[in-house]
């Protein structure tokens, strides 16, 4: 995912006292397995009718706060979509967390939450899509329609997440603007297209437009490793060569209140409403089993 997560140096909670329980780094929280954003191209690992409530929510603050989590990402769905979205904001900070979201959100009720919080967050993440993302995605996400909630922020911790695909004169254009009117980070992503997408390109096609889109941004901004990792990771999926396990130290909070340490990996996952220590244990199962990096990851979890 596009938040930054603070490794802690130490782990200040033990199940017992010879084998303490791996320390978590922070939180990536999914507030609803609902989302009326429709992007085709979505990554979210929970699709149904499920939302996270406040004391599920709470619990599992408290519980990985003592495995040593610092941060909390709220990303969904949309959260600013969640009812309680102010309350799982000022939640967090009540706990010591840096709290930040990615989010959609442009105007209306969406705008207006965010901006109520917006000095309590540590970090939002604007997303939006190139021109040709938004074709295949068929998403309304543009990169001009951000400006709208830098300007509400009122602040510059803050970042644009861009997808992808088929990067054009336009896209590049709409970002300078966006980089001029407000000196925000850029994060970028190719775009990842789904298994029937796929069936209609071949893997060279579609490695062709990634470097084609490589070379697009490297002339115009220059490039993060993050972008370029993210590439060879997809790269090495197409070609049937991504083969390690993850080494992520946070964890995935599901609407349901299971947690997970891939978001994807729904067989291997914790109740948070379990005791302290049978938690801790969980938690201990879940890294000494961790999960294979798929493409996704790449996107997701910056694995």
């Amino acid at each position: 995912m596009t938040d930054q997560l603070v490794r802690c140096e130490r782990n200040p909670y033990a199940a017992d006292a010879t084998t303490p329980a791996p320390p978590v780094a922070g939180l990536l929280v999914a507030v609803d397995e609902r989302c009326d954003v429709g992007c085709k191209f979505c990554l979210r690992a929970d699709v149904g009718r499920s939302q996270l409530d406040l004391p599920t929510y709470a619990r599992a603050l408290s519980r990985c706060k003592e495995l040593g989590a610092t941060s909390v990402c709220l990303t969904g769905g949309e959260p600013t979509d969640h009812p309680d979205f102010r309350d799982l904001v000022k939640v967090a900070v009540q706990f010591g967390y840096a709290c930040s979201v990615v989010t959609a959100a442009r105007e209306g009720r969406r705008l207006d939450a965010l901006a109520s919080v917006a000095g309590l967050l540590s970090h939002v993440t604007v997303s939006a899509d190139s021109l040709g993302a938004q074709r295949v995605g068929a998403t309304e996400r543009t990169v001009a329609g951000t400006a709208a909630v830098f300007e509400a922020l009122g602040h510059r911790r803050a970042s644009l997440h861009v997808t992808v695909w088929e990067l054009g004169d336009a896209d590049l254009e709409d970002m300078a603007a966006i980089d001029e009117a407000f000196g925000v980070e850029f994060e970028l992503s190719p775009l990842l297209l789904t298994e029937h997408q796929l069936k209609k390109a071949t893997p060279e096609a579609v490695r062709g437009r990634y470097a084609s889109d490589l070379t697009a941004i490297r002339e115009r901004f220059g490039l993060s490793d993050r972008f370029t990792d993210a590439l060879a990771a997809l790269d090495r999926s197409l070609a049937g060569t991504l083969d390690r396990t993850c080494t992520s130290d946070r964890l995935y909070l599901s609407p349901r209140g299971a947690l997970r340490r891939c978001p994807y990996d729904k067989e291997s996952e914790i109740d948070v409403r379990l005791p302290r220590k049978a938690l801790a244990d969980g938690v201990r199962a879940l890294h000494a089993s961790p999960a294979a990096v798929g493409s996704r990851c790449a996107l997701l979890c910056g694995e």
